[in-house]
């Protein structure tokens, strides 16, 4: 695990990426983006203390939403192949 910092307005995530990361929030704030139906986006705010992109690495699915740093950021970074063998060590 590291951190990795960002500028307001940088996207961590695009939609459609493949998973290769998760990131812990140690300062700062995101946005979750997801295009919906009903609307061209769903907004969700993210704050210090919280982590996103574990369902990516988790299922090996793609990415299914963008994330975009609300301000200034410092995310902690934990690479998938770090989790090699978790599942089958902690079912």
């Amino acid at each position: 695990i590291f951190p990795r910092y960002y500028q307001p307005y940088d996207y961590v995530i695009e939609k459609g990426d493949v998973a290769e990361e998760m990131f812990f929030i140690s300062s700062g704030s995101v946005c979750i983006c997801m295009e919906t139906e009903q609307t061209e986006a769903f907004y969700h705010l993210l704050h210090r203390g919280s982590f996103f992109g574990e369902g990516g690495i988790l299922t090996g699915t793609r990415r299914n939403a963008s994330v975009q740093c609300a301000s200034h950021c410092c995310l902690y970074v934990l690479k998938k192949d770090a989790l090699t063998g978790v599942p089958q060590d902690f079912p």
